[in-house]
């Protein structure tokens, strides 16, 4: 989490875990796992996720980071981190990035993948007379825009932990360095962050 770095998968992984601990027992917001939608999935884990055990169907939104390569066909490597969420209370898809539009033919396309295998998880697992996604349409929410090429990751971190499904998220661009700060001083201070480190080296 340097200053005006790019966020490594790691980094927001552990980002997405900190925010999932750190949720009230109250809510029904799931933030999945950034490697759960990439486009080669684990069969195994995301069976696991989707299964009618975790009843996904009773929760208000179950939200998806998605990392994104631009360009793979160059040997130049780049990357953007957005959001598709499932807006179940409001029976609809969502798309939350801070860089491009629904304009955008390769967001475009990689959102309706996404999209797809999420239903085909639903229709597997759920009854489809009690929840059909079919008919939910997709819907781009406006959120604060990145004036680096480096913030994408913060703004899709902040996006779901801030996104309750109705207000646009409440910060802008000039703050995303001390959101940063913030980020890893609440990851760092966590009560679950907290180890008897003699134990974890094997000293007692």
């Amino acid at each position: 989490m340097k200053p005006n770095g790019w966020l490594h998968t790691s980094v927001v992984e552990v980002g997405i875990q900190a925010l999932m601990k750190d949720l009230p027992t109250s809510s029904k917001k799931i933030v999945m796992p950034l490697r759960i939608a990439q486009m080669i999935w684990d069969p195994a884990e995301v069976k696991e996720l989707f299964s009618y055990k975790n009843r996904l169907d009773k929760k208000d939104m179950v939200m998806l980071p998605v990392i994104q390569p631009l360009n793979p066909k160059s040997k130049e490597k780049i990357h953007h981190y957005f959001v598709v969420n499932l807006n179940i209370g409001d029976m609809r898809f969502e798309v939350m990035d801070s860089w491009r539009t629904l304009n955008d033919k390769v967001l475009k396309s990689c959102v309706h993948k996404i999209i797809a295998s999420v239903r085909i998880h639903f229709d597997d697992n759920y009854p489809r007379k009690k929840i059909n996604l079919d008919p939910w349409p997709l819907e781009e929410i406006n959120v604060p825009r990145q004036l680096t090429n480096h913030e994408c990751g913060v703004c899709t971190l902040t996006n779901c932990q801030l996104w309750g499904g109705r207000l646009p998220p409440k910060y802008a661009a000039k703050d995303l360095p001390n959101i940063r700060k913030l980020l890893t001083y609440g990851w760092v201070t966590s009560l679950h962050n907290k180890i008897k480190w003699e134990e974890t080296l094997g000293q007692k």
